[in-house]
């Protein structure tokens, strides 16, 4: 979802004659904006869209919603090992109710019409709960595999305050790296480089620094994941 649009500043933007039925041509310094693009889709097709990533939003935030209010009000469900499942509702949650209309915004327009500030946070809130969600399968997978593997000594060890620091941790350093580098990137390199009505990850134009990221964000429990089931079928 990185690579989506941003608007500019209703200020910015002026507006010529360019023939006698006087049609506004809207610019800002040369660049096309939003009344210049046109709808990407069929109308028919818009709404069949828009219909379809409704129901699936619905379904979404009410599913996870579920999860939360009966981990919330059965005691008998609340075991440390359900923290993660919590923390995945959680995270599926906010995707469901932030990330996808987001997208579907941009899906059904062909361009960012939020700002900067809105598509900065969007983004970083996005990369976040990705993240989190990645990092607690991986704290799940490490807890199955210890369950099966050392499993009363393992069980003695895992108290609720010890899942909650592992949960906590897995929110907590996404936010710090995401919200960190998506929103003081232009900061950091003294401007900002996303183009009008465009909204997207400005580190994604630094290999090195993607590449980095990607190694340690997915392939690296990727690959730890992988190594504990391999173990655990042995």
């Amino acid at each position: 979802m990185a690579g989506l649009l941003t608007t500019a500043p209703v200020s910015d933007i002026s507006t010529s004659v360019v023939d006698m039925n006087s049609t506004e041509n809207c610019t800002t310094s040369g660049v096309t904006v939003a009344a210049d693009i046109p709808p990407p889709h069929e109308l028919w097709l818009t709404i069949i869209l828009g219909v379809l990533v409704a129901f699936i939003v619905v379904v979404t935030v009410a599913g996870n919603v579920l999860v939360l209010l009966s981990f919330a009000l059965e005691r008998t469900i609340r075991q440390p090992t359900n923290y993660f499942i919590a923390s995945l509702a959680v995270s599926d949650l906010l995707i469901g109710s932030f990330s996808m209309p987001c997208f579907t915004l941009y899906l059904l327009l062909g361009y960012w019409p939020l700002g900067e500030l809105v598509c900065d946070l969007w983004l970083a809130l996005d990369w976040t709960v990705c993240l989190a969600s990645q990092y607690t399968v991986f704290f799940i997978t490490v807890d199955r595999f210890f369950s099966v593997k050392i499993p009363a000594k393992y069980r003695h060890w895992r108290t609720e305050k010890k899942v909650v620091t592992m949960v906590s941790l897995t929110w907590i350093f996404p936010t710090l790296i995401f919200f960190t580098s998506i929103v003081g990137w232009q900061y950091f390199v003294g401007k900002r480089t996303v183009k009008p009505l465009q909204c997207e990850v400005q580190f994604m134009s630094d290999p090195l620094f993607t590449f980095l990221l990607t190694i340690g964000y997915y392939w690296i429990p990727l690959c730890v994941m992988i190594g504990l089931y391999g173990v655990l079928q042995i």
